[in-house]
C-alpha cells in the first residue's frame, strides 16, 4: 500500500521536518476536510487489512491540528 501525501506530511511534522504552526496557518482547514472525506475509506482499509495502524500518523496529525 502506498503511503498518502498527508501521511507523509504527518510523519514530517512528528520528525520536526515541517513547522506545525505554518501548516496550521496555511492548510489546517483543507487537511481536516480531506481527512473527514477519507475517514470512511481509512476505516475500511484498516478492517480489510486487519491493521488498525494504517494511516495512524494522519489521524494523529488531525488530532494535533484540532488541538
Amino acid at each position: 500500500m502506498q503511503r498518502s501525501h498527508y501521511e507523509n506530511i504527518s510523519v514530517g511534522v512528528n520528525a520536526d521536518i515541517y513547522d506545525i504552526e505554518m501548516i496550521k496557518k496555511s492548510q489546517k482547514s483543507m487537511i481536516i476536510a480531506i481527512y473527514k472525506q477519507s475517514e470512511p475509506f481509512v476505516v475500511y482499509l484498516r478492517k480489510q487489512n486487519n491493521n488498525p495502524n494504517l494511516y495512524i500518523e494522519f489521524e494523529k496529525f488531525i488530532n494535533i491540528l484540532n488541538g
